[in-house]
């Protein structure tokens, strides 16, 4: 009776000490938000190795020696936070933001190659429509994937799209895909940008992302079907490598064209990332010009992953972080 009794009080011991260190990592994971301005650094007692993520995914523990890409990325995720003196928020927050990073790259640059903006709003609800040209997009400048394509403005539903934007605007992407602090501190705007066209890209513009490892383009990614298809690699010669995502499987028989200014991509995207120790360094070219599309710092969330498991380990020595 007395061994019963004890089994039964260490499985209570037990799991009363997993919930409270549920609860404890849960608080923690709130907590790594709050920012210390006078030292600007996360709150170190605040900062724990592990990605919490909500709804269908899982909880991601970072190793004490990040090994793999994905590790590697969400070691950065919590731990590199380079300060900007002049906007005084993150500097991955200005590059993260749609509105912000147009700016940066203009003066790390010295030219201009964002695309143009016609107007910025607070709110939907100040939107004039009659004011907007007939072709446009218009999306929210702190999150992903929160962009509106109109080709033709009278076959917009003015009053869905709004309520589409007020949606988004009340939107933090901090924790939407798990947990990228660089969100947090966007000061979240809806922008409405001239809308790029191009006679030889009809279905839709290639997106070109240059993969940047310690201030160096490594190799560029292209996706299909609007960013939702296979995602095929190339090194810098624009040769197909052989890595193949488990979500989005390389499409060998699917060819796209080499940009006619990959040296631009190659010299732009090298200048915009060498304060990170990585970024996604996004372009389009149109109309033989190249613009900028975004910086990245986490693709994905990086919760994806390599056909060969070996490639998660290749790509993730490509990246040299502090202590890993």
């Amino acid at each position: 009776m007395l061994s019963i009794i004890s089994f039964l009080s260490r499985v209570c011991h037990w799991t009363v000490g997993r919930i409270q260190n549920v609860i404890s990592k849960g608080l923690h994971a709130i907590q790594v938000c709050r920012w210390s301005k006078n030292h600007r650094i996360l709150n170190a007692d605040a900062v724990l190795d592990f990605n919490l993520k909500f709804g269908r995914r899982a909880v991601m523990l970072i190793p004490e020696k990040p090994q793999t890409i994905q590790e590697k990325l969400m070691w950065l995720n919590i731990y590199e936070v380079p300060w900007s003196e002049q906007y005084d928020k993150p500097l991955k927050s200005v590059c993260a933001d749609k509105l912000l990073v147009k700016e940066y790259a203009k003066a790390k640059l010295g030219v201009d190659i964002g695309v143009k903006t016609l107007h910025v709003y607070n709110r939907a609800q100040d939107i004039v429509w009659t004011d907007l040209p007939d072709k446009f997009i218009i999306k929210v400048n702190h999150n992903s994937g929160g962009t509106i394509i109109c080709r033709d403005k009278s076959q917009l539903d003015t009053k869905n799209c709004a309520k589409l934007l007020e949606k988004w605007m009340k939107e933090d992407f901090t924790f939407r895909n798990g947990f990228e602090s660089h969100y947090h501190w966007i000061d979240r705007l809806i922008l409405v940008e001239e809308l790029l066209e191009d006679e030889n890209q009809k279905e839709s513009l290639i997106d070109y992302k240059f993969w940047c490892f310690n201030g160096k383009p490594e190799f560029y990614t292209i996706n299909s079907n609007h960013g939702h298809g296979a995602i095929n690699h190339y090194n810098l010669n624009g040769t197909l490598l052989k890595f193949s995502r488990k979500d989005y499987p390389m499409d060998a028989k699917k060819l796209w064209p080499m940009p006619r200014h990959l040296d631009k991509m190659i010299e732009y995207s090298t200048r915009l990332s060498d304060e990170f120790n990585f970024v996604r360094v996004d372009f389009y070219e149109v109309n033989g010009k190249v613009f900028l599309g975004e910086m990245t710092f986490v693709p994905g969330a990086a919760d994806f992953c390599y056909m060969d498991e070996k490639d998660n380990y290749r790509i993730g020595q490509l990246l040299s972080i502090k202590d890993s």
